[in-house]
């Protein structure tokens, strides 16, 4: 099979085979070290910047805001909304978690609220996740701009 060529992407065309997807530096491929220590890996660090080693910690928990929404949010009561998840987002906090599971209705100008405010935390730094189990007709809504919903919620 012939891959497909892109600007520094190459891509195996999908007859039969699984996905697969490759950086392709245009640097020469170098031997993957062994299954050894660090110490394995010295030479190839010096010779490619892109494989130098990392470390991870254990995740701290993020600094979390939750925002409870309850009742049906359409053009008359998304100010309230706006108003709850700015009010959230003034905290400063990594991720503002907006649980829907008490929304029993989204119009589009609710759903309007929560991309304009997704956006408007992004800028900031933060995450606007949504959170809860929300009915069908709203998270219907949500999937097709492409959100989903996220089932547990926070404590």
């Amino acid at each position: 099979m012939t891959p497909t060529r892109f600007p520094s992407i190459l891509i195996p065309e999908l007859a039969g085979a699984a996905p697969a997807l490759a950086i392709d530096t245009g640097k020469p491929k170098l031997a993957r070290p062994g299954p050894g220590n660090l110490a394995d890996m010295t030479p190839h660090l010096a010779a490619d910047p892109m494989l130098l080693p990392t470390r991870s910690a254990p995740a701290r928990p993020a600094n979390v805001h939750l925002v409870r929404l309850r009742g049906e949010y359409d053009a008359l009561t998304s100010p309230d909304m706006l108003r709850a998840i700015r009010d959230g987002l003034a905290t400063r906090p990594d991720v503002v978690a907006v649980d829907l599971s008490g929304v029993t209705f989204l119009g589009v100008a609710g759903l309007r609220v929560l991309l304009t405010m997704r956006g408007v935390a992004a800028a900031d730094g933060t995450v606007l996740e949504l959170v809860g189990s929300p009915p069908p007709i709203v998270a219907r809504l949500l999937g097709l701009v492409g959100w989903s919903v996220l089932r547990s919620v926070p404590a």
